[in-house]
C-alpha cells in the first residue's frame, strides 16, 4: 500500500509539472580557521529538488516579511531537518518550523525579509 501511495504522489507531481518550480535546500555549517582565528560559514549539504509553491505572501507591519508555503514529496528530501534555508529564483529563504509531514508529502512554509520602500 505504501508503495503504491508513492507512486500516485510521483505521477500527480509529474502532471503538475508546469506549475513546480527547482528549489534549492542547503544548510550552513560553521567551522574555526585556526590560520585566522576566525570562525568561517561553509555549505555543508545542498539537494535541488522540485516544489510545487502554493502561495506568496507579504507578512508584518510594514509587509516586508515574504513568506512562501510549499509542497514536496518526502521521498525526495526524507530529513527536511538537514537543511535551513532554500532558494527558489535565486532569493533565499529561512525554513521555518511550520512543517508538516504526513510521510508522503511535506508541507512547509519560509521566509525571508525584504527592504522597505
Amino acid at each position: 500500500m505504501r508503495n503504491q501511495i508513492h507512486k500516485v504522489v510521483r505521477k500527480a507531481f509529474d502532471a503538475l509539472q508546469d506549475l513546480t518550480t527547482l528549489a534549492e535546500f542547503s544548510k550552513k555549517k560553521t567551522a574555526f580557521d585556526f590560520a585566522t582565528g576566525e570562525t568561517v560559514d561553509t555549505l555543508s549539504t545542498t539537494k535541488v529538488i522540485k516544489v510545487l509553491l502554493l502561495s506568496t505572501t507579504r507578512k508584518g507591519k510594514e509587509k516586508n516579511i515574504v513568506n512562501l508555503e510549499l509542497l514536496l514529496k518526502k521521498a525526495d528530501i526524507v530529513d527536511i531537518s538537514q537543511y535551513d534555508t532554500l532558494k527558489v529564483d535565486n532569493l533565499v529563504y529561512k525554513i521555518s518550523d511550520e512543517i508538516t509531514d504526513d510521510g508522503y508529502l511535506l508541507n512547509l512554509n519560509a521566509v525571508r525579509g525584504v527592504p522597505n520602500g
